[in-house]
């Protein structure tokens, strides 16, 4: 929960960061910024998020000796694909809810308590 109360900071850093030194920085400090904007209650946001994470993925798609961090990648933005389309479906995240203090609709709440949920939501529904 903590984390969540953070998540606007974090956002406006990893924006700061990206703006001022984005070509400069190290794919993991890139992946560690694009991580906290896809997590965004924000669709703009975090569709920016899960394209750069999809432009860094490409970038690694070419080289032999990055296969396994492809791979990797590539599922980091299946997931941020699967978050997108709950931001589209709900405008925000069901599984923050509960730790923000907020009301689940009724959609939301039949989401939150299906057996099929994203093993990430699954896992932080607080």
């Amino acid at each position: 929960p903590d984390m969540l109360m953070c998540a606007g900071l974090a956002q406006e850093v990893a924006k700061e960061v990206l703006s001022d030194q984005g070509e400069e920085l190290p794919w993991a400090h890139k992946l560690f910024c694009y991580l906290a904007l896809m997590h965004a209650e924000d669709l703009e946001l975090a569709s920016e998020g899960a394209l750069n994470i999809l432009r860094l993925t490409e970038s690694f798609d070419s080289r032999d000796n990055y296969r396994g961090l492809s791979a990797h990648l590539r599922d980091t933005w299946l997931v941020a694909q699967e978050h997108l389309s709950l931001l589209r479906r709900f405008g925000r995240y069901p599984h923050y809810n509960l730790a923000l203090g907020r009301e689940s609709t009724e959609a939301e709440a039949t989401w939150l308590r299906s057996k099929k949920l994203p093993f990430w939501a699954a896992r932080s529904t607080f």
